[in-house]
């Protein structure tokens, strides 16, 4: 770090309050000064139909091709790749840029330069030239910041300060994740973000990494086991009169609480700071772990109740995942019943992690988010969805209406593992052994659907099924499944009774089956019946489901066995907003 970068850090720093011995060479500590914010910060005004979401993306300020081809948001060099990206969102309905400012080249004395990578000519106007284009084209630009997570740009910070980092109970430390606990690291964040109010006009601010490492594999069950370093000790001991030599467990309720209290500080200490010099901008944040409000602060801290409560956050951005609509949806409806008045709740189309992403999908998840109480929609990244070819749907999702989705009647909640269960596709998807022995019947069925009609052989049994596949990676593998069905019988007779199967085979290669055996009448026919049943999934970090069969298993016999929506759902025993009893779950 040269002597004038030194003396530039240690003049931000010192208005706020800072210790000189944030850097090596406190000397130039001497020259300090406050921070003037930018004369028109916060006085965009976007004009937007409230009855739209409001559609925003995280990533850079452009987009460029790197040197194998590919599309880039990172190190933007020219103004042409940032009018590539303005007419993008322009034209497709994107309102707000969540422009990370770690990736960019945007003039600093606190941090470093992109490495290696040179320096284009007009590298310090750029970020200045991309909020202004936005502006033009009735787009918010937010400034974006990893706050705990390290980054390259911070080298010189971290180097002359090498205890700043998150140490787990098993002694790791975690070098790309600076302590949440740790007083130089908040200061030092909110000098860059207040040196970044004063260079451009912002129309807010997005807090990534506002939180504690992640991730155990376990997203689910796993508590948080990051915070073993000495500052977070002394701290949690100070709090609570503990002996000096005391460890407590990552389970322990109250160093969880300790440890998120240090996050709701950092947000606390830079809306003071703002509001000390005048700054009013609504803060957004980016809420961690794919199950929900309690998950999310047993695994990151997060205390996403305490923020709301003490008016500290506008704008929540939750990570969550795509591959499973129910979840997505759960985990959504955790956030929006804590939300108060005037904060605001996007739902997530997160493109970089599991999928499917094609524009059913991503319009399917836009409509259910929106349903359960989400105002905006929330892309990460503009590189995938340029590079997925989505902004045709970006655009139908930006034209939704917000009334009519929520006056409109249907589950948000819903998914079903099955394909075609319902059975209006016909036999697809479903294998009939022997061939011929089903057919599907319309309207026939309690609500007037397509039925499947099995008749029974006299001689043989009968079998219908499906193999689903299952995403095996322990972080999103599901922990619990419920099949159901309705069925009705007519004619029926037979030796044993029809049961409907669901065989389970993990990733390790083991196996398990579960049953409901379908109960026999008497009569020659009767009404519509249902049967519904859920179970427990093994899991292990080794061991997590690969696949299931579900199988209607029809013995040899005389009769029709008549089927409706047959359903496979995910995690009947772990959904956060119905939770299981405990009898129920184990």
């Amino acid at each position: 770090m040269s002597m004038t970068n030194l003396i530039h850090m240690m003049t931000v720093l010192a208005a706020l309050g800072v210790a000189s011995e944030l850097v090596a060479d406190p000397s130039p500590a001497n020259a300090a000064r406050d921070i003037t914010p930018h004369a028109e910060l916060g006085t965009f005004e976007l004009e937007h139909n409230p009855d739209r979401p409001v559609l925003a993306y995280y990533g850079g300020i452009g987009l460029q091709r790197d040197e194998n081809g590919a599309w880039t948001d990172y190190g933007i060099d020219s103004t042409d790749a940032i009018d590539y990206l303005i007419e993008r969102c322009s034209a497709n309905g994107m309102k707000r840029i969540c422009a990370n400012i770690m990736f960019q080249w945007t003039p600093s004395e606190l941090m470093g330069p992109i490495p290696n990578t040179p320096v284009p000519e007009n590298a310090e106007s750029l970020y200045g030239y991309a909020i202004e284009q936005a502006h033009k084209n009735n787009i918010e630009v937010y400034i974006d910041i990893p706050v705990f997570g390290r980054r390259t740009r911070d080298e010189a910070f971290a180097t002359a300060n090498p205890d700043i980092y998150a140490k787990s109970s098993r002694g790791e430390v975690r070098e790309e994740f600076f302590s949440p606990a740790h007083p130089k690291v908040r200061e030092y964040r909110i000098a860059i973000l207040l040196e970044a109010l004063s260079l451009y006009p912002a129309d807010g601010i997005m807090l990534d990494f506002i939180r504690w490492p992640n991730y155990e594999l376990d997203l689910l069950h796993s508590h948080c086991n990051w915070g073993y370093e000495d500052v977070m000790l002394d701290r949690f001991r100070a709090e609570y009169n503990l002996p000096n030599d005391f460890i407590p467990e990552p389970d322990d309720p109250r160093f969880l609480q300790a440890r998120a209290d240090c996050v709701t500080e950092f947000i606390q200490e830079f809306r003071d700071a703002m509001t000390d010099r005048g700054i009013d901008l609504p803060i957004g944040v980016y809420n961690s772990n794919i199950y929900g409000r309690e998950a999310g602060m047993r695994h990151v801290c997060q205390d996403w109740v305490g923020w709301e409560r003490l008016g500290l956050v506008d704008q929540h951005h939750p990570m969550f995942y795509m591959d499973s609509p129910a979840r997505l949806t759960r985990a959504l409806q955790t956030l929006i019943e804590v939300k108060r008045p005037g904060s605001t709740v996007f739902g997530a189309v997160f493109l970089d992690g599991p999928g499917p992403f094609t524009e059913d999908t991503v319009l399917d998840a836009s409509r259910r988010m929106v349903k359960i109480g989400a105002d905006g929609i929330w892309f990460c990244r503009e590189m995938e969805i340029e590079s997925l070819d989505l902004w045709p749907v970006v655009k139908r999702v930006s034209e939704l209406s917000i009334s009519e989705i929520r006056a409109a009647d249907f589950d948000p909640y819903y998914e079903n593992l099955a394909i075609n269960g319902g059975f209006d596709q016909g036999l697809t998807a479903w294998d009939i052994q022997p061939d011929g022995r089903a057919k599907v019947s319309q309207g026939l069925s309690v609500e007037n659907q397509n039925t499947l009609d099995i008749t029974l052989a006299k001689d043989f049994p009968t079998t219908v099924s499906q193999v689903i596949k299952h995403h095996a990676s322990p972080v999103i593998a599901l922990r619990s499944l419920g099949f159901s069905c309705e069925y009705r019988l007519n004619g029926f007779y037979a030796d044993e009774p029809a049961k409907v199967v669901l065989d389970l085979r993990y990733s390790d290669g083991s196996e398990e089956s579960h049953s409901i055996t379908v109960p026999t009448d008497t009569t020659t026919s009767s009404g519509w019946q249902t049967l519904d049943k859920a179970v427990p999934v093994a899991y292990s970090g080794v061991r997590c489901l690969e696949s299931s069969t579900v199988r209607v298993l029809c013995p040899a016999g005389e009769g029709v066995i008549g089927l409706d929506n047959l359903l496979v759902t995910p995690d009947p025993l772990h959904n956060p907003i119905n939770p299981a009893t405990k009898d129920q779950s184990e």
